[in-house]
């Protein structure tokens, strides 16, 4: 299993952009945390069908792998500031899937991933069990607002090439 320690700052670009903690879970790891392989491979088979779906309707949207999980610990005071994943013409990443892990979630803890879609509005999802948001890693600006909790959340990264 993981401990706290396996639990890193991330090395942002941006220093003070971010102070969450990461661990990239690579498939050394996998066979000690079982719960997070039935997790990530449902995960993937969701992408995969809902692009699926979407390219029947007509849709241009493409998926050729993914990158590997990423668990992420915010904890009380914690932040990532507004950015877009997919920063460069050379970054494969379309979409962005992320996982939250959060029992009893409230609003007045904060922690919510605030997405700024255009037009100077933005859209606030809740950190709440068992819920998951999906959007264009390469198109939506966004960012965790301070959190008075900790909060957990597990991200897949799904690559346009």
């Amino acid at each position: 299993g993981l401990t706290p320690q396996d639990f890193k700052r991330s090395n942002a670009p941006v220093p003070k952009s971010r102070t969450d903690r990461i661990v990239w879970v690579d498939d050394k790891m996998m066979p000690d945390l079982p719960g997070i392989r039935k997790l990530s491979d449902a995960l993937v088979r969701f992408v995969t069908l809902f692009t699926e779906e979407v390219q029947r309707e007509g849709h241009s949207l493409t998926v050729k792998g993914n990158n590997r999980p990423m668990l992420a610990v915010y904890d009380e005071g914690s932040f990532f500031k507004q950015h877009i994943d997919a920063v460069t013409p050379a970054d494969p990443r379309s979409l962005t899937l992320t996982y939250y892990m959060n029992n009893r979630w409230s609003q007045e803890y904060g922690g919510q991933l605030r997405l700024w879609p255009g037009n100077n509005r933005h859209v606030d999802i809740w950190p709440e069990a068992d819920s998951l948001v999906l959007f264009r890693s390469d198109e939506i600006n966004h960012e965790v607002r301070p959190s008075k909790e900790r909060r957990r959340a597990l991200t897949i990264w799904f690559n346009k090439f």
